[in-house]
């Protein structure tokens, strides 16, 4: 007998308590072709592989070295644009 998703429906408006897996680094939460559609979390950090992706109101702070399409996202610090001329950016193009 094949095994369908089907067969593993659970309602989640029953938990109460933490939803920890019986084992490190082996279940996936959802699937590539069964996706959750929206993550919503409380707290303000992602623990993502080795880096922390976290939060501070409504601005996202990314871990130094991080790469957009293969590019480097540098800091003012060090060459990047300021914040000023990201959000007029970010007006510019709506």
């Amino acid at each position: 007998m094949a095994t369908t998703y089907e067969q593993f429906r659970v309602s989640l408006d029953v938990i109460g308590r933490d939803w920890v897996p019986s084992a490190n680094v082996s279940y996936d939460l959802g699937h590539s072709d069964r996706r959750w559609r929206h993550l919503y979390l409380s707290g303000s950090t992602i623990h993502l592989g080795a880096a922390d992706i976290s939060a501070t109101g409504s601005a996202v702070n990314l871990p130094a070295g991080t790469t957009v399409a293969g590019s480097t996202v540098k800091t003012e610090a060090d060459g990047g644009i300021t914040d000023a001329t990201a959000i007029a950016y970010a007006v510019a193009l709506g």
